[in-house]
């Protein structure tokens, strides 16, 4: 690494590779050779770094999509945070468009300065700085891109999904019905896809069909006016229309495959189809994927699903010898497949990968994805503690970094989940920010599973915080957000039970939680219940229960503990809040007819006089207001003291 200093009148700033990066505002007084004297310390630029003694402080520029994590450490659970989240055992910034790292060792403290818009260093000590390249690329060892925001969905999506929802009975009447639901009752809260997944040309598990459906001709039958039509009412609904394609193969040979049958691989009967195709054949890169990709285009569809990769990567393992050009590796065939479909759709058209059955169905083309399926179908409990727990933990570093981790289905219904169950699925998915692809024929849901995905959505911009090994032999698993804005900084802790039987987890607040303070408000957001203030709680958690706890500092001022609106308590909603000695105004964008209920904990000496809704006055100084908007809006609640 080359590092150089620039002097100017009051202060410095430090550059690595031509790349500014550290700014401080205390002056050089003296050079010698390669050290630096200031009045409170001094720093000695070298090639393994730049070390510091003394008392500095700086701010951080380390580049414009950048963020706090760890690295140097292993901790219970998953790290993850909304905003410039900064806790007492982060070392380092990470920059997602270059996938490098500015690491701190040592005697110091990181921040974020929500006036300057920048991370903030304070050294008290000894203490070093150098860069690490390519820190996701090493780890997963892939060719790494950062994730494109300019797709088809600014964030991670969220809508309703055939195959899981009704299986092979899904059709134009059952989509149709689905999609009414979601316009009704999820639009307002956050949806913002749909999803046809890949019965529109298979009719069962045989993968064979000889009535001419096949991956140009969807099934009659089940879409009798076609998949445009299905697109156009999906955006008719204010929707974006995604499609599953699993172009790899097909159950029939269609119009193309029998003029050109020297494009299929092989002949190899399994569920998503028989005849596979050739990767290095040209006329399969050149002519076919333009083709199906461009039907797909033609019908309306804005995002896809590219299904069946551990299949064809199987296949092409073992008929290698029998390709177009057996010189070409398996990996190197289908990253020149998938290149060229990014040719054919534009940059910025979703690409879902399915899915990760090995890791290399994900990381061979982790580059040129929007996101990926971690894991195999989840369904029942165990495959979802298997293919979605596991298989997060296992990626989730290139979760909103790389592409988004999509966790399969949000299945909730009471055939595959108990409501404790059902609760444990959406806050695993909610409070990591993942896809929330919903699996489920909406009359199957009771109206409580119905607002478990109203308290999911939406999607929440969450990244990592730590890219450290998240060990996966546990009885419970800690998931912790950081919330992080200019208006207030606090957590949200889930402990997900494991078990299935019942079990204790004691949770420190600032072991457990790293958060700043003496002692925390706890709110259990799902039992509605202020637990108290406090620097450490004991949990007794049901088989595969989860508790999701809002940890605030506690203030000498009256202060919000939770809200109803969102899982996150506060992030998806509030827009503002005003604090003095005589009132509170909390400003929410709240969805109609949704009740709303706000918890403020009030200190000794405080009282409400009025409010400008319905209030009830709780134990332990809570007071819990009450409002239900007649109109999607943003309101503003008043109390005064």
């Amino acid at each position: 690494m080359e590092y150089s200093v620039n002097k100017f009148s009051d202060g410095f700033n430090l550059s690595v590779n031509g790349r500014e990066c550290f700014f401080c505002d205390s002056e050089i007084t003296e050079v010698e050779r390669d050290t630096y004297f200031l009045k409170e310390g001094k720093f000695t630029v070298g090639e393994s770094g730049i070390a510091f003694e003394g008392k500095i402080s700086a701010r951080i520029f380390w580049g414009d999509d950048s963020f706090a994590i760890s690295t140097d450490s292993e901790y219970d659970g998953i790290r993850c945070a909304i905003g410039h989240a900064v806790s007492s055992v982060d070392n380092a910034i990470f920059d997602r468009q270059s996938d490098s790292v500015l690491v701190f060792t040592g005697d110091k403290r990181l921040g974020y300065s929500f006036d300057e818009k920048a991370y903030t260093v304070d050294i008290d000590g000894v203490a070093k700085m150098l860069v690490e390249e390519n820190v996701i690329a090493r780890k997963y060892d892939i060719e790494y891109s950062p994730i494109n925001k300019e797709s088809t969905f600014k964030k991670a999506p969220a809508g309703w999904m055939t195959w899981y929802a009704v299986k092979f009975n899904a059709s134009e009447d059952t989509v149709l019905e689905n999609l009414a639901f979601q316009e009704k009752h999820l639009k307002a809260f956050g949806a913002d896809a749909f999803w046809i997944d890949w019965e529109w040309f298979h009719r069962d598990m045989k993968g064979f069909r000889c009535d001419g459906v096949n991956n140009l001709t969807p099934d009659p039958q089940k879409y009798p006016h076609g998949l445009k039509f299905i697109s156009d009412k999906i955006k008719e609904a204010g929707f974006i229309p995604a499609l599953w394609t699993g172009f790899t193969n097909d159950v029939n040979l269609n119009d193309y495959t029998k003029v050109n049958p020297e494009i299929i691989l092989s002949e190899a009967p399994t569920w998503c189809g028989i005849y596979f195709y050739d990767f290095s054949h040209p006329k399969y890169l050149d002519e076919y994927l333009p083709l199906v990709f461009g039907n797909v285009l033609k019908w309306g569809y804005e995002a896809i699903k590219f299904d069946t990769i551990p299949n064809a990567l199987t296949y092409h393992d073992e008929f290698h010898d029998k390709m177009y050009d057996p010189s070409l590796s398996t990996k190197d065939a289908f990253r020149r497949v998938i290149k060229r479909v990014r040719e054919i759709v534009g940059k910025d058209i979703y690409m879902l990968s399915c899915a990760a059955i090995q890791d290399r169905d994900i990381l061979w083309t982790a580059d040129l994805f929007d996101a990926a399926r971690v894991g195999d179908d989840v369904f029942d409990w165990d495959t979802f503690a298997k293919q979605c727990i596991f298989k997060t933990l296992r990626f989730y570093p290139l979760h909103n970094t790389v592409l988004y981790a999509d966790p399969d289905n949000l299945v909730l219904r009471e055939e595959f989940n108990t409501m404790t169950q059902a609760r444990s699925r959406a806050a695993f998915i909610s409070l990591l920010g993942l896809p929330l692809t919903l699996g489920d024929d909406f009359k199957a849901l009771d109206e409580a599973r119905v607002d478990l995905i109203k308290r999911a959505l939406p999607v929440m911009d969450i990244h990592p915080m730590s890219f450290c090994n998240i060990p996966i032999e546990r009885d419970t698993l800690l998931v912790n957000l950081a919330v992080a804005g200019e208006r207030e900084q606090y957590n949200v802790v889930s402990v997900l039970n494991l078990l299935k039987v019942p079990v204790i987890r004691s949770l420190n607040i600032k072991r457990d939680i790293h958060a700043e303070g003496e002692s925390w408000h706890i709110f259990d957001f799902f039992n509605e219940k202020y637990l108290g203030a406090c620097t450490s709680i004991e949990l007794e958690l049901e088989g595969c229960e989860t508790r999701v706890l809002a940890v605030r500092e506690v203030s000498d001022k009256p202060q919000i503990v939770s809200t109803s609106r969102h899982i996150t308590q506060g992030a998806a909603e509030i827009e503002s809040v005003a604090v003095d000695e005589k009132h509170m105004r909390v400003t929410s964008r709240l969805v109609a007819n949704d009740e709303y209920r706000l918890w403020i904990y009030l200190p000794e000496g405080y009282s409400v006089s009025s409010a400008s809704c319905d209030y009830e006055l709780l134990d332990n100084g809570i007071v819990r207001l009450d409002f239900t908007p007649l109109s999607d809006g943003t309101y503003t609640l008043e109390v005064e003291f």
